[in-house]
């Protein structure tokens, strides 16, 4: 006769499932699911950073034209909208013409729109092939090794952050879908506007109207 190889209790007969045991279970399942569903949930959603922990270090990148460019010269003429991207990318070039616009848009206060290519290096010339085709207005910069984006915690491309004037990681987002460019826009209409409320409750200068003499 075949031997019972299933789990027993001290006197030698086979353990009885209960219903405890059954919902208990029941419940651990659950619970790894739940957690499961919330990890996919926070992975796929584009992050919104709070300023306090999100300084961005100053890095140094070459542009097309070989000269170094630093992010401290870009953020001194405003905020900036940093677009990694690559000619190999598809969702990346179908993001670079809306973000473009976001460039024309805001102009006025004076947003710097830089897109990073993370191209070999070997491919710079098809990277200013594309860029003059498409006449597109924002600066480029290569960044060959990856380097800077990873030091932006970004991962794959077409990777977006926006950095305030005081240097601060208020926004990112990975990867593109039709739309995602709504969400930038209000982003960057909310800092704007932000700014605006600022500057207008600052005290007028002296001999100005309303200041003092």
């Amino acid at each position: 006769m075949g031997k019972n190889r299933g789990p027993r209790l001290g006197g030698g007969f086979p353990r009885q499932v209960t219903k405890n045991d059954a919902g208990r279970t029941w419940s651990r399942r659950c619970m790894r699911g739940l957690l499961v569903a919330v990890a996919a949930v926070v992975i796929a959603a584009p992050a919104t950073i709070g300023a306090e922990e999100a300084e961005v270090a100053n890095f140094v990148l070459k542009d097309l034209d070989g000269k170094d460019v630093s992010l401290n010269d870009i953020r001194a003429k405003g905020p900036v909208l940093i677009d990694f991207w690559a000619t190999w990318c598809k969702p990346c070039l179908r993001e670079l013409p809306k973000v473009d616009s976001l460039r024309v848009k805001y102009a006025a206060e004076k947003l710097q729109v830089v897109a990073i290519s993370i191209d070999e290096t070997r491919s710079v010339s098809k990277v200013k092939s594309y860029i003059k085709t498409h006449d597109y207005g924002f600066q480029v910069l290569l960044d060959p090794n990856q380097r800077t984006l990873r030091q932006l915690q970004g991962v794959n491309v077409p990777y977006l952050v926006i950095i305030s004037p005081a240097g601060e990681r208020v926004y990112t987002h990975s990867g593109y879908r039709e739309g995602d460019e709504k969400e930038v826009d209000r982003v960057l209409g909310e800092l704007f506007a932000g700014a605006k409320a600022g500057a207008g409750g600052a005290a007028p200068e002296p001999g100005a109207p309303g200041g003092g003499e």
